[in-house]
């Protein structure tokens, strides 16, 4: 749900629970845009700490290829998930521009958390939304 508030767009995201993220985790989603959260245990508490954010406009294809080594480029997040210890959370975003601006605003959110394998090149250069995080 979307909607405009003064001082800007507020965006409220519907949140799936964590999944543990399996080599079938492909045949667990549909091919839907969102924005996700890849998160592990943290050693210092029973919390999950998200490590990555992302956008797609086909869900079922891109976590398949976050296990694929030829494909992700990013060998860190490859092997995070590939350790069998990881967890997605989804929110469908159905516009482009919105997923921008939410992956954007997840990046921004957590990457002040300091914990974050994201590479800053590849989040999007545009404006910040309000958005949850969690629900």
């Amino acid at each position: 749900m979307v909607f405009l508030k003064a001082g800007g767009i507020n965006m409220i995201l519907i949140w799936s629970d964590y999944l543990e993220y399996l080599n079938d985790i492909g045949d667990r989603f549909n091919e839907v845009p969102c924005v996700y959260k890849i998160a592990i245990p943290n050693p210092n508490n029973q919390n999950l700490m998200v490590v990555y954010v992302g956008q797609t406009n086909n869900l079922k294809r891109r976590v398949g290829e976050h296990l694929n080594i030829d494909i992700e480029n990013n060998e860190e997040l490859f092997n995070i998930i590939s350790s069998g210890n990881s967890f997605i959370s989804v929110a469908i975003v159905r516009t482009q521009q919105e997923r921008d601006g939410a992956e954007k605003s997840l990046y921004n959110h957590y990457s002040q958390l300091g914990e974050l394998v994201n590479d800053p090149n590849h989040i999007p250069n545009v404006p910040l939304l309000n958005i949850n995080f969690n629900n």
